[in-house]
């Protein structure tokens, strides 16, 4: 049987030791009431989260030259998020750098390892 609370507290812990304070924001459709609307940003939470950008992928996909192969870094993050759900587009600055969630993993209820991506 899994103890949750203790794999949280253990998440906690990490997260104390490098953390990395954010304002995570979300794009919403609001209607303008004719069948059309635009995005109004929302502030989702501020969170503490690890920031973790130290596993590197080779990317093999579209090598035309021989010998060429690039490699990429793989970010993610891991938070606890009580309270609040983390979606799929949800977005946030550090270092004036801007990352989106592609992959909002839930390790157990309230715990995330997130994928993300640079978009600015």
């Amino acid at each position: 049987m899994i103890n949750e609370e203790r794999i949280k507290n253990k998440v906690k812990k990490a997260i104390v030791i490098k953390p990395t304070h954010i304002t995570l924001n979300r794009l919403i459709k609001v209607s303008n009431g004719m069948h059309g609307g635009s995005n109004k940003e929302v502030k989702v939470a501020g969170l503490d989260i690890f920031f973790d950008d130290s596993k590197h992928n080779l990317l093999l996909d579209n090598v035309k030259e021989a010998g060429l192969v690039k490699k990429t870094r793989g970010i993610s993050m891991l938070v606890v998020a009580e309270g609040i759900e983390i979606k799929e587009g949800d977005y946030f600055e550090v270092n004036a750098s801007k990352y989106r969630v592609t992959y909002p993993g839930m390790i157990i209820k309230d715990v995330y390892n997130a994928d993300l991506e640079v978009i600015k």
